[in-house]
């Protein structure tokens, strides 16, 4: 028997082919966002959109992990009992999980150095909800609300803008944030 190939089958073969492939929704990797280098704003858009997928991405896979994870935690915590007591026992048990930070980021200015530079600056502050019994300071509800001045120098190249340094920019702190720097000795004890 012989199936005819028709127009309509050849393009539905052809769309199938075509389509782009779709990520399982229960592996915990969500779609990677679209990147936008098209002006050095989107390019920067475009680079916290990828931190914030890499950030729930991890989240994610913590998730699945976390039945092991706890189970792994309370025996832990239940086989400290046997070694430990009063304030030392109770820092452990009372020690809550870190909450992912959240940050708004304004962009603040572009200014062009060429054709082929720019630099944006930018504010970002830290509005991830302060936890129940925390007692911020002034100082911090300060820092909160000022955030931390950024410099994004970005280059045109490659069929779009791109991020080639970043830079703290605060007054009397001027400094690269993506700097190699040399392996440090081990000297510090983080652990007793």
């Amino acid at each position: 028997m012989r199936i005819p190939i028709t127009f309509i089958s050849i393009a539905l073969l052809a769309l199938h082919l075509s389509a782009p492939a779709q990520v399982k929704s229960n592996d915990g990797i969500g779609a990677r966002p679209m990147l936008n280098r098209g002006t050095p704003e989107d390019c920067l858009k475009s680079y916290w959109a990828l931190k914030e997928w890499s950030r729930t991405t991890y989240e994610n896979l913590a998730r699945e992990s976390k039945g092991r994870k706890v189970e792994a935690e309370r025996l832990f915590l239940e086989s400290l009992g046997e070694v430990t007591a009063g304030e030392t026992l109770r820092w452990f048990r009372e020690m809550e999980q870190p909450i992912p930070d959240v940050m708004s980021r304004t962009i603040v200015a572009t200014s062009f150095e060429g054709p082929n530079t720019a630099l944006v600056l930018v504010n970002i502050k830290n509005v991830t909800p302060i936890p129940s019994g925390a007692r911020p300071s002034q100082t911090d509800m300060g820092r909160r609300q000022k955030g931390k001045n950024f410099k994004y120098v970005v280059t045109r190249g490659d069929g779009g803008w791109k991020i080639a340094e970043v830079w703290v920019d605060e007054p009397g702190e001027s400094r690269k944030v993506y700097e190699r720097e040399v392996p440090r000795v081990p000297i510090y004890v983080f652990w007793d």
